[in-house]
């Protein structure tokens, strides 16, 4: 490991992406900075959505880099690469001082949208309530084949996933409890053992989330029976999991349950696929 004394004259390549974490990378290059590296900036275009380039240039070596050909070099996109010392990731911030943060497991995502229609237009409840088929019904219905119970997704959802390794467990253990980090967060525990199983459940489960709904307006004074309600949900897919083979079994399980009458369209899942490093590995202890 560089010591502050061991980073003079060293080129280092700082990464930041977009995430709360990118506004700590700043006080990471100025410090980097300080102790005499030459820093090189790399920025993503999410990054810029958190910070400037402006003042990330003004505090590092060099201007900011946002593409692999903004050198004039030869061959600019591996000048980077082939002058690091030291190539610092800086997408997450510290548990707590004292306690760094390095990602080894990250979950994958699939994401999209439920649409279910049940009826050519809205109907009044008043005539037709308990007998025709209520769109948003019939979505909470089909969300409910997909979301958790007591903390686990449907048994279709869990394949592939993996058990921790035993020093993954070992690094959970210094990590501040999960109830403190729901708590620093405003969050709730989602049952009475989400927080002992924190780490677990946010590093290595899948979990199934749905993000908004959208039907007839709340906000109006109408008894009306809606025709059509829709959903965003998405499923963080577990590391080492098939994420297009979870993606095919989410859309299996919305679609099967569509009750009769009732039409769904499940569109555009995205997918993105999860990773996983040994945090034994010599250069991970490093």
């Amino acid at each position: 490991m560089l010591t502050p004394g061991q980073l003079s004259g060293r080129f280092v390549v700082v990464g930041i992406s977009g995430g709360i974490a990118a506004y700590k990378a700043i006080e990471v290059c100025r410090q980097l900075v300080d102790a005499g590296a030459h820093v090189a900036p790399i920025m993503t275009p999410d990054a810029e959505r958190f910070i400037g380039k402006t003042t990330v240039s003004a505090l590092c070596s060099e201007p900011v880099h946002t593409s692999l050909w903004d050198d004039a070099s030869p061959i600019p996109h591996t000048r980077l690469g082939q002058r690091a010392d030291v190539i610092v990731v800086a997408d997450s911030s510290n548990w707590k001082v004292g306690i760094p943060a390095l990602t080894t497991s990250l979950r994958g995502l699939v994401d999209g949208t439920i649409e279910v229609q049940v009826l050519e237009h809205a109907v009044h409840s008043g005539m037709y309530g308990g007998a025709a088929l209520n769109s948003v019904h019939a979505l909470m219905q089909v969300l409910g084949a997909v979301v958790p119970r007591d903390g686990r997704v449907p048994g279709a959802l869990l394949e592939g996933t993996a058990d921790p390794t035993a020093a993954e467990v070992d690094a959970w253990g210094t990590l501040p409890p999960g109830e403190e980090q729901l708590r620093q967060a405003g969050g709730r525990p989602a049952d009475p053992s989400a927080a002992d199983e924190f780490v677990l459940r946010t590093t290595m489960l899948p979990s199934v989330d749905v993000h908004g709904i959208r039907a007839a307006d709340p906000s109006l004074v109408a008894t009306v029976i809606p025709a059509v309600a829709e959903a965003t949900v998405s499923c963080r897919i577990p590391p080492g999991a098939d994420a297009d083979a979870l993606a095919a079994t989410m859309r299996a399980l919305l679609e099967a349950a569509c009750p009769e009458g009732a039409e769904v369209q499940v569109e555009g899942l995205g997918v993105a696929g999860s990773s996983r490093l040994d945090p034994g590995d010599p250069v991970i202890a490093a």
